[in-house]
């Protein structure tokens, strides 16, 4: 009924596909679940003027389309444990007392990962729903100039139905990530990603992947919802996008695209710091470490006066590198709630 009472809460399921109550609040816009069933019409002839409304369900299932809000560092595992690896617990940074904890998210290269799956609960305080054995399809990162860093991801689940919304729980702090504390590295297969700073160049930047993860449907389970979900290497993608400044950096990187060469790319976002620093970290940190062919240069344009170019590139394998994508992000979490 009240639009100030809509939220959404998640729970880590402990065997995919059983529901169980949530554990966190997701700090962002409380986008409602849908249900993806579709009835079938029947086509009949029974001597009336108009189509009949005879109909049935064959299949059942349900999705989750979480809307662009601010990513946090506490936060964005969530997303990264249902659709790029599980993390069953951070790496402690190393150092005497360090509080960072790492946690790292890696594409399998020469085998499927394990992911997380949730139980999602949305609604107000009209009425709840739930969806169980959740896990994301596909998720967007972003960073534009005098904004903070964006993220929304696509889940998809079994089924939606009414529940009741778990109650008490804590709504997390959460520390926001700004796209203006980024920095660039940019080298070339054989080296050592992260070795070449690329300053005063990147103006915006995108990460789309569809993350291979689906879902099995299977005829001997009496069941109309899905039975297991599996990695499709065939589905999988990743592609970066960004507008460069046509500095000296944008000229030789449009070299590379013309002469396919793989380029070795990492973003490093910084948040704030640590409560005391390691030898790894100082800081919150999202790392994006990725093997990125250019696909396209685009012809040159005009930003405040100056000339930029906007770029995209495909994420992929690079084998004298063996890389693909990675994602690291560094926070105060022993566990995510």
């Amino acid at each position: 009924m009240a639009q100030w009472a809509r939220k959404t809460q998640i729970g880590k399921e402990t065997t995919a596909g059983t529901a169980v109550s949530a554990t966190t609040v997701w700090r962002g816009p409380a986008s409602g679940l849908e249900d993806v069933r579709e009835p079938v019409f029947v086509n009949e002839q029974v001597g009336i003027a108009i189509p009949s409304l005879r109909a049935y369900t064959p299949q059942i299932g349900g999705a989750w389309s979480q809307e662009a809000t601010e990513a946090t560092f506490e936060q964005l595992p969530y997303i990264l444990q249902a659709g790029i690896k599980k993390v069953a617990s951070p790496t402690n940074d190393a150092g005497s007392g360090a509080s960072g904890k790492i946690w790292t998210f890696d594409v399998g290269l020469t085998s499927a990962n394990t992911i997380q799956t949730y139980t999602i609960e949305t609604g107000d305080n009209q009425q709840a729903e739930e969806m169980e054995y959740s896990f994301v399809t596909d998720f967007t990162l972003s960073g534009e100039r005098g904004q903070a860093v964006m993220m929304s991801s696509n889940w998809q689940g079994r089924q939606v139905k009414d529940t009741t919304f778990t109650n008490s729980l804590t709504v997390p702090t959460v520390s926001e990530m700004m796209a203006g504390n980024a920095a660039l590295f940019i080298d070339d297969s054989g080296g050592t990603i992260g070795s070449t700073a690329k300053t005063a160049t990147l103006l915006s930047w995108q990460l789309n992947v569809t993350t291979g993860w689906r879902a099995k449907y299977v005829l001997d389970k009496n069941q109309l919802y899905f039975d297991y979900h599996y990695f499709d290497p065939a589905t999988f993608a990743g592609e970066f996008s960004a507008t460069y400044e046509y500095n000296a950096v944008g000229v030789a990187e449009r070299g590379k695209w013309r002469d396919n060469k793989p380029r070795l790319i990492r973003l490093n976002v910084e948040g704030p710091a640590l409560t005391t620093g390691g030898t790894g970290y100082q800081k919150k940190t999202l790392r994006i470490d990725m093997a990125t062919a250019y696909t396209k240069f685009d012809p040159i344009s005009d930003d405040d006066g100056n000339t930029v170019v906007t770029v995209t590139g495909r994420v992929g394998y690079s084998a004298g590198d063996t890389l693909g994508l990675k994602l690291i992000v560094v926070n105060e979490l022993s566990a995510l709630p």
